[in-house]
């Protein structure tokens, strides 16, 4: 009897180890991008379609308006796995920067939000 009550207590853990594991496999972040020297809202397209083909990133969004010339905001929304090894590949913010700076825009401010 002691037995059976040991297995059972056993397999609890090992199942509750796998569901606290569950609970944080992914982390969230959302990316909030100021950007000045806009010059189009075609622009500004190409630059969420490039956000959009990133690895890791689930949604972007677009703060523009046309009579605050010349700045606009992308908030950029990313879930990835939690690192469990140093080799692992992660969301890389300076990949923003990097397509900001490639559509010929400036990079004025990255706030970042952690869920």
């Amino acid at each position: 009897m002691r037995r059976i009550l040991l297995i059972v207590v056993f397999i609890q853990l090992v199942l509750t180890g796998f569901i606290a594991q569950d609970d944080i496999s992914e982390v969230s972040h959302t990316y909030h991008y100021t950007v000045t020297k806009v010059i189009s809202q075609e622009q500004l397209n190409e630059v969420v379609e490039a956000f959009e083909s990133l690895k890791f990133v689930t949604k972007v969004k677009l703060n523009y308006k046309a009579e605050k010339q010349n700045m606009a905001q992308f908030i950029v929304y990313v879930s990835e796995p939690s690192r469990t090894s140093e080799s692992q590949q992660m969301f890389e913010p300076t990949e923003l920067k990097k397509i900001i700076i490639g559509h010929n825009l400036q990079p004025a401010e990255l706030k970042i939000d952690d869920h």
